[in-house]
């Protein structure tokens, strides 16, 4: 037994042996006189001055909007605005196209990066979407049973017939489709992820869905909702990363920035009217143009 505990005497004295060679290889911090306390730690490299403000916290700037901002006023005529500076006056830009999703004859959607399209399908049972990959169909959704109102592919002509918009709008990296519910209340919107073809239903608030605009970086989705009488709308932000829908602001003509930092919409009259713009989080609100029947149609870049 003597001999077995040889080993582990070695051992434990070599491990001794090291940590006095470690503690020996640094000065200790010399301690305090009695009665006086430690140093207080080393100050952040930070100057003060970057920190407080005359006595208060420094308040980061808030963003500005940049590009081009072109809206229509109330006499059918055209503006064009330095969006961070919605005051001055610029040439406005022609051959504009607005922020409508591509729509081809019939009623055909395709994806951005072409390898889908979704087509609008009419029977006696109602209203479908199929999505087509090459010659086969990859997906088929309801989008409206046979007594709904009737479907038309713009407000304008919805209007017309006392029907609705059909709204089906594909994210610019052609992950998502988006469309608006219309079967019964309480309306919603659906978004179909087209890597494994599942749909994710949420509810909106204040109407059927009426518009559908993805951020040019496709990390979120505006949503209008219109009331059935058509006389209020209401902006929501869909998060697909969250998967949360979230009020923002009243209004519609949803217009996005080029950098997404950024929409103008119309706002509503019984609110605030014309043309304004917010960020996503609604944190900032800048108003452009307060003639009533303004309404946002383009954002492009500012080209020097």
């Amino acid at each position: 037994m003597l001999r077995s505990l040889v080993p582990a005497v070695a051992f434990l004295g070599a491990v001794g042996f090291a940590s006095i060679a470690l503690t020996m290889d640094r000065d200790p911090a010399p301690a305090p006189p009695t009665g006086e306390a430690a140093p207080p730690p080393a100050a952040s490299s930070t100057p003060a001055a970057e920190l407080v403000l005359d006595g208060e916290p420094a308040v980061a700037p808030q963003p500005r909007p940049g590009g081009v901002l072109t809206y229509l006023t109330s006499d059918g005529g055209f503006v064009s605005v330095d969006a961070a500076d919605p005051a001055s006056s610029l040439e406005v830009i022609e051959g504009l196209e607005g922020s409508a999703p591509a729509v081809g004859a019939g009623g055909a959607y395709p994806s951005p990066d072409g390898r889908y399209v979704a087509q609008v399908r009419r029977d006696e049972l109602g209203v479908w979407i199929d999505v087509s990959e090459g010659d086969a169909v990859v997906k088929t959704m309801q989008i409206a049973g046979p007594n709904d109102p009737e479907l038309a592919s713009a407000k304008s002509p919805a209007k017309a017939i006392d029907g609705v918009p059909l709204t089906v709008a594909w994210s610019p990296d052609s992950r998502f489709l988006a469309y608006g519910s219309i079967t019964s209340e309480p309306f919603s919107l659906a978004v179909v992820r087209a890597d494994r073809w599942s749909t994710l239903f949420r509810q909106v608030d204040g109407g059927y869905v009426g518009e559908l605009a993805w951020a040019p970086d496709s990390s979120s989705l505006a949503i209008s909702t219109y009331e059935i009488d058509r006389s209020d709308h209401t902006v929501l932000i869909y998060d697909p990363a969250r998967l949360s829908v979230r009020h923002l602001i009243d209004g519609c003509a949803i217009v996005w920035a080029p950098d997404s930092a950024f929409l103008a919409v119309h706002r509503e009259p019984a609110v605030a009217s014309g043309v304004w713009i917010t960020s996503p989080d609604g944190e900032t609100r800048i108003e452009v143009d307060n003639d009533e029947l303004a309404f946002p149609i383009a954002w492009t870049e500012r080209v020097s």
